[in-house]
């Protein structure tokens, strides 16, 4: 376990990578304020990570087929515009299960997408704040507050996690952004999510979720301002 103190904004301008190390099996890395710096629920009342500069960032990324990490009670903001991810899960065992979880993500312009949490493999995300991804420039990509990613049917719960404001400033058609970019698979649940106000100034669709039916995945106790 490594443990962050709020006594200044930590400024990342590289991708901070978590990756294979040796461990214990059934064992799982976690990032994480300490208990003293949990925030309250606000912005700039805990441990802030801002991105200050690079490119295409991943301003924490956990990357392994065979150990498990977590990120807990962290703040993510940016001061860049750029193609990124806030948090990216890409690969995970199935015991123990990797997680992001009580984080505040927020205040990110982007110009080309950003995908504020992505998800890849086994994970829970649960208990996250989302709030004022915007893309401000004609780009390639799309803002997400979080995007399912799946490869095949895996463990991934997303519960009790409030988005708001996944936006497009720009006037040029292509961009949509998604409050929630549902992988609508077996083993995947969705359950007591908030997603509002997503929206866009061009001609590209908005949507607080991407997929108005879900069929497979569990889903309950979810709200939207769009539906």
């Amino acid at each position: 376990v490594g443990e962050m103190h709020a006594d200044s904004t930590f400024s990342i301008t590289s991708f901070t990578t978590f990756a294979n190390r040796v461990a214990a099996t059934g064992d799982r890395t976690t990032l994480r304020a300490h208990v003293d710096s949990y925030h309250d629920g606000t912005a700039g009342t805990g441990v802030k990570i801002e991105v200050t500069g690079g490119s295409n960032m991943q301003a924490l990324k956990a990357q392994s087929s065979t150990q498990a990490f977590a990120f807990e009670w962290l703040e993510c903001t940016s001061t860049i515009q750029d193609n990124w991810y806030a948090i990216y899960m890409n690969g995970s065992p199935n015991s123990p299960v990797s997680a992001v979880k009580n984080c505040i993500l927020h205040s990110i312009d982007t110009s080309d997408g950003c995908w504020t949490i992505q998800v890849s493999d086994t994970c829970n995300v649960l208990n996250n704040l989302i709030y004022d991804i915007t893309q401000v420039t004609s780009g390639n990509g799309n803002p997400y507050g979080i995007r399912l990613s799946l490869t095949s049917t895996e463990d991934v719960n997303v519960v009790n996690n409030t988005i708001h404001g996944i936006g497009c400033t720009h006037a040029s058609s292509g961009c949509n952004p998604r409050g929630i970019f549902v992988d609508d698979q077996a083993d995947t649940n969705y359950y007591n999510n908030l997603v509002t106000g997503t929206y866009t100034d061009g001609t590209g669709g908005a949507q607080d979720w991407s997929d108005t039916f879900i069929g497979n995945a569990g889903a309950e106790s979810n709200a939207s301002s769009d539906t």
